[in-house]
């Protein structure tokens, strides 16, 4: 038998999220990651 998913995929500013469930609402998987920042540079945006 074929089984149907939904997935739910939140893209934040400092993290983002993912959740796999069912039809009937029942949560089969999250998953998350941080984005970690080092050394951010900051350029104008007048380069061309």
């Amino acid at each position: 038998m074929e089984s149907k998913y939904l997935l739910g995929i939140d893209i934040g500013t400092h993290a983002s999220k993912g959740v796999l469930i069912d039809l009937n609402g029942k949560v089969i998987a999250t998953s998350s990651i941080i984005f970690l920042f080092i050394n951010l540079i900051s350029l104008p945006q007048n380069l061309l």
